[in-house]
């Protein structure tokens, strides 16, 4: 995806097995917006953006087995009332922006 936000959900959908690519330095790769029970499963978001993943004012979704990797911004960014649902995190790889949730 060459500008904008690569992936939006507004519904409760399970997205499962896809590989996000963001390059918008202004914009998230995936944006969560009013996604009340969205499920992202097996998904790899791999942004050079501001974010990887974002779940925007009120969302409540949930990251499942999910990697993301942003080395040039945010990897998980959440607003004010999300609410994230079963969320870990970890560095796989030191010095990386990456995360696996």
């Amino acid at each position: 995806m060459r500008g904008g936000t690569a992936l939006t959900v507004t519904a409760a959908a399970t997205v499962r097995g896809l590989v996000v690519e963001g390059s918008d330095r202004s914009a998230p790769a995936v944006l969560l917006a009013g996604a009340d029970g969205a499920v992202l499963a097996e998904c790899r978001v791999e942004a050079a953006a501001a974010v990887g993943v974002e779940l925007d004012d009120g969302a409540d979704a949930r990251l499942v087995d999910c990697v993301v990797e942003n080395p040039t911004g945010l990897g998980v960014r959440l607003r004010a009332r999300s609410r994230p649902n079963c969320w870990t995190a970890r560095s796989p790889r030191p010095g990386r922006a990456a995360w696996r949730c």
